[in-house]
Protein backbone atom coordinates (compact mmCIF):
# COMPACT_ATOMS: atom_id res chain seq x y z
CA UNK A 1 0.00 0.00 0.00
CA UNK A 2 1.46 3.32 -0.71
CA UNK A 3 1.85 5.98 2.10
CA UNK A 4 -0.66 8.46 2.08
CA UNK A 5 -0.02 12.44 3.50
CA UNK A 6 -2.51 14.18 5.32
CA UNK A 7 -2.40 18.36 3.66
CA UNK A 8 -3.98 21.07 5.64
CA UNK A 9 -4.32 19.48 9.15
CA UNK A 10 -4.73 21.99 11.56
CA UNK A 11 -2.31 22.20 14.75
CA UNK A 12 -5.11 21.37 17.08
CA UNK A 13 -6.37 18.39 14.78
CA UNK A 14 -3.18 17.46 15.16
CA UNK A 15 -2.00 18.46 18.30
CA UNK A 16 -5.27 16.19 19.11
CA UNK A 17 -4.37 13.41 17.04
CA UNK A 18 -0.84 13.72 18.60
CA UNK A 19 -1.92 12.92 22.22
CA UNK A 20 -4.59 10.42 21.36
CA UNK A 21 -1.53 8.91 20.24
CA UNK A 22 0.38 9.12 23.17
CA UNK A 23 -1.76 7.59 25.14
CA UNK A 24 -2.56 5.00 23.13
CA UNK A 25 1.46 3.89 22.63
CA UNK A 26 1.04 4.47 18.70
CA UNK A 27 2.98 6.57 16.20
CA UNK A 28 0.96 9.39 14.56
CA UNK A 29 0.72 7.19 11.53
CA UNK A 30 -1.24 5.00 12.77
CA UNK A 31 -3.73 6.42 14.64
CA UNK A 32 -4.74 8.41 12.24
CA UNK A 33 -5.05 5.05 10.26
CA UNK A 34 -7.11 3.68 13.81
CA UNK A 35 -9.69 7.08 13.30
CA UNK A 36 -10.11 6.47 9.48
CA UNK A 37 -10.56 2.54 9.90
CA UNK A 38 -13.01 3.67 12.63
CA UNK A 39 -15.08 6.35 11.03
CA UNK A 40 -15.38 4.31 7.66
CA UNK A 41 -16.63 1.22 10.38
CA UNK A 42 -19.10 3.84 11.37
CA UNK A 43 -20.40 4.69 8.35
CA UNK A 44 -20.76 1.40 6.99
CA UNK A 45 -22.86 0.49 9.68
CA UNK A 46 -24.63 3.56 9.64
CA UNK A 47 -25.62 3.22 6.17
CA UNK A 48 -28.23 0.82 6.67
CA UNK A 49 -32.01 1.45 5.27
CA UNK A 50 -33.84 3.88 7.26
CA UNK A 51 -36.98 3.22 9.24
CA UNK A 52 -39.73 4.05 6.68
CA UNK A 53 -41.45 7.21 8.19
CA UNK A 54 -39.14 9.67 9.08
CA UNK A 55 -41.31 12.80 10.21
CA UNK A 56 -40.18 15.72 7.43
CA UNK A 57 -42.11 18.35 9.49
CA UNK A 58 -43.47 18.63 13.36
CA UNK A 59 -45.88 16.24 14.57
CA UNK A 60 -48.60 17.99 16.88
CA UNK A 61 -48.52 16.93 20.37
CA UNK A 62 -52.35 15.35 21.49
CA UNK A 63 -54.97 18.03 22.24
CA UNK A 64 -55.26 17.20 25.39
CA UNK A 65 -51.36 19.09 26.16
CA UNK A 66 -51.97 22.81 27.59
CA UNK A 67 -50.34 25.33 25.30
CA UNK A 68 -47.50 27.33 26.78
CA UNK A 69 -49.71 30.66 26.96
CA UNK A 70 -50.31 33.03 29.59
CA UNK A 71 -52.72 32.59 31.91
CA UNK A 72 -56.36 33.27 32.14
CA UNK A 73 -58.12 33.96 35.00
CA UNK A 74 -62.49 33.15 34.25
CA UNK A 75 -64.87 34.22 36.72
CA UNK A 76 -67.49 31.67 37.42
CA UNK A 77 -71.36 32.90 37.11
CA UNK A 78 -74.65 31.26 38.25
CA UNK A 79 -76.82 30.34 35.68
CA UNK A 80 -80.41 29.15 35.72
CA UNK A 81 -81.05 25.55 36.49
CA UNK A 82 -80.98 23.46 33.50
CA UNK A 83 -84.36 22.05 32.03
CA UNK A 84 -85.20 18.53 32.69
CA UNK A 85 -84.74 15.71 30.33
CA UNK A 86 -88.20 15.19 28.06
CA UNK A 87 -88.38 11.74 29.16
CA UNK A 88 -88.98 12.74 32.44
CA UNK A 89 -91.69 15.91 31.46
CA UNK A 90 -95.34 15.13 32.58
CA UNK A 91 -98.17 14.96 30.79
CA UNK A 92 -100.48 17.95 31.34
Amino acid sequence: MSPNVLDNLSPTALDFLGKRAAARNKSLAEEVVSVLEEVVRRERHMSAPLPELIPHEEISAPFDIPLPASATTVDAIWGKPPLPDPIFLEDE
